[in-house]
């Protein structure tokens, strides 16, 4: 239901931040960050380790670069660098990347919270690309469903789902169809993250297709109007 972040001296020769995988099964799942981290110095840019080890937390690999313009970690968007940026100094805020292996500018990936987080490359990790956010939404509701379901985590439009109420949804996640089966004929209603209602139909008792295709990439609730049945989900892949 939640994330472990332990805050302390951080021993076994790692820098900064240390995390687990999401497949971990230990009691040890989690962050653990050096105090340093949030001190008001430039060289570590407050929060961006944190968001870095992270996303390694949700599943991401090191977005890097290799001298034979090989993928280094498997997403169609995060075109492949031959070396590291090249990084002005003097405008530290600049963003150039000479040496790629794509010279057109679909090749140019200038700034990414993945790429390596030696202190002079942290004015680099400011965004993750569509890719990767799908991925991290995909791995977490596969290993840690329990960080969606999470009600504290959530807005007050967003309600809490009794157990015995739960909606089977697949597949979730989901990039188009939502199956469901239900015992009685009803309304449904798909809500976002705010309470918004942005889709409703009808169910037909039995199994129903529900078509989520042109819905924005997101979590949302579907609840069975007079049933009690409800269920959330994420739409932005399968």
């Amino acid at each position: 239901s939640y994330i472990n972040i332990w805050i302390c001296r951080h021993a076994g020769g790692k820098q900064y931040v240390d995390n687990t995988n999401p497949w971990n099964e230990s009691g040890r799942i989690g962050l653990v960050a050096d105090s340093f981290v949030f001190l008001p110095n430039p060289n570590y840019r407050i929060g961006r380790h944190l968001t870095h080890f992270l996303a390694h937390y949700l599943g991401l690999r090191e977005y890097g670069y290799t001298s034979q313009c090989v993928d280094v970690d498997g997403l169609e968007d995060t075109p492949i660098q031959l070396g590291p940026p090249i990084i002005n100094l003097l405008t530290p805020d600049s963003i150039y990347v000479e040496t790629h292996c794509d010279p057109t500018p679909e090749g140019r990936l200038g700034c990414n919270f993945m790429m390596p987080t030696q202190p002079h490359l942290l004015h680099r990790m400011n965004m993750f690309t569509q890719r990767q956010k799908e991925y991290m939404r995909e791995l977490t509701a596969f290993y840690h469903p329990g960080l969606i379901d999470a009600s504290a985590c959530w807005p007050a439009g967003m309600e809490v789902i009794d157990d015995e109420a739960a909606l089977s949804l697949h597949p979730n996640p989901t990039s188009s169809l939502l199956r469901f089966t239900t015992e009685l004929n009803s309304l449904y209603c798909i809500t976002d993250m705010v309470g918004r209602t942005v889709q409703q139909g009808v169910a037909q008792q039995g199994p129903n297709e529900v078509q989520v295709a042109a819905l924005p990439d997101g979590i949302y609730l579907i609840r069975l109007e007079g049933t009690g049945a409800a269920a959330r989900f994420v739409k932005g892949g399968e």
